[in-house]
């Protein structure tokens, strides 16, 4: 099948900034015009809705308290803001992003509830964060060839979603940093031997060609791993737009640090490749005395804005202001 890339993702430019909107840190409003996600700046060209649940409950009536969003807001006023911010950034696409760390009952997975919110809700497709409760199960065979436990259901609910979410509707997924080493070239890449590594390699074999872009979580890997090695093992396998990831300091796990520095060595790579663009968790995230050695959400997100060639880089996250989250 050919994949309409102009419906799917913004055209004006070849790079895509992904970012990751906690629900539960918007402001209350009474209007989508009085949002943090309705005002977000356009060079945010990809946002993604964190997070609903697989097996989510949602009856068509625009509540979504059952859903796993955390907005503080009604349904309508969620509306409101997704057409408020494409009004005014109308290349910019919102999907909607299902699983994280904390909801995993993927094995009850609510296809049609599912469908029934990205479209009530006028969104742009569905994110796969998919962290499975009991792991990934990883290891190679005797050919060297890695497959995991989680493989299948993996595979089966991309194929599911596509099937109800054809194109040009974007299916996005959010694998782990070392998701595609393991093999080949990429047998003994540092990090080695996580309980992640490999966790892609058979799931893009068996269904990447139904996926549209990869956001690779190029953080909690330690100072051993290489972004831009990650992303190149990534592209090898995966035909489609690669976004690396990077994470608002500090991370979970292991002492690396996106600084300024690092986002524009990844950045300038992903310009000169078109490999596809680069992810921020989250826009909301901040930390405390920023630094460009350890940069807030606003120093990165303009950072990355900037290397990736939007013009309009200096713009606020937030422009109605939050000092917590870089006014």
């Amino acid at each position: 099948m050919k994949i309409n890339i102009k419906r799917q993702f913004p055209t004006r430019y070849k790079n895509k900034f992904v970012g990751y909107f906690e629900s539960w840190s918007d402001r209350w409003s009474l209007t989508g015009e009085g949002t943090d996600l309705g005002n977000l700046p356009s060079y945010v060209n990809v946002v993604i809705l964190a997070f609903a649940k697989p097996d989510m409950i949602y009856n068509g009536d625009l509540n979504f308290l059952t859903s796993g969003l955390g907005f503080r807001y009604e349904g309508t006023v969620l509306k409101e803001a997704i057409v408020y911010l494409k009004e005014r950034n109308p290349e910019t696409k919102v999907i909607l992003s299902i699983g994280g760390a904390m909801y995993t009952n993927w094995s009850n997975l609510n296809l049609d509830d599912i469908v029934r919110f990205v479209r009530d809700f006028n969104l742009d497709g569905v994110d796969i964060d998919y962290e499975p409760l009991t792991g990934f199960g990883c290891k190679p065979d005797s050919d060297g060839i890695i497959h995991c436990t989680s493989d299948n259901q993996y595979v089966s609910i991309i194929e599911r979603l596509r099937d109800k979410l054809p194109r040009p509707y974007i299916l996005a997924a959010t694998p782990w940093s070392v998701g595609a080493y393991g093999e080949g070239k990429w047998k003994d890449a540092e990090p080695k031997k996580l309980p992640t590594t490999g966790m892609m390699l058979q799931v893009i074999k068996r269904a990447g060609n139904k996926l549209d872009l990869i956001n690779i979580m190029g953080y909690n890997a330690g100072d051993l791993y290489d972004p831009i090695e990650s992303v190149e093992a990534y592209k090898y396998y995966f035909q489609g737009a690669v976004a690396m990831g990077a994470m608002v300091p500090p991370e979970n796990w292991g002492a690396h640090v996106w600084t300024l520095k690092e986002i524009d060595r990844v950045a300038q790579y992903i310009n000169n490749t078109s490999a596809g663009g680069m992810m921020l968790w989250s826009l909301q995230r901040s930390t405390v005395n920023p630094s460009p050695e350890f940069p807030d959400n606003l120093m990165m997100a303009r950072e990355i804005a900037k290397e990736l060639g939007f013009p309009n880089y200096d713009d606020s996250l937030f422009p109605l202001g939050d000092v917590r989250r870089g006014k």
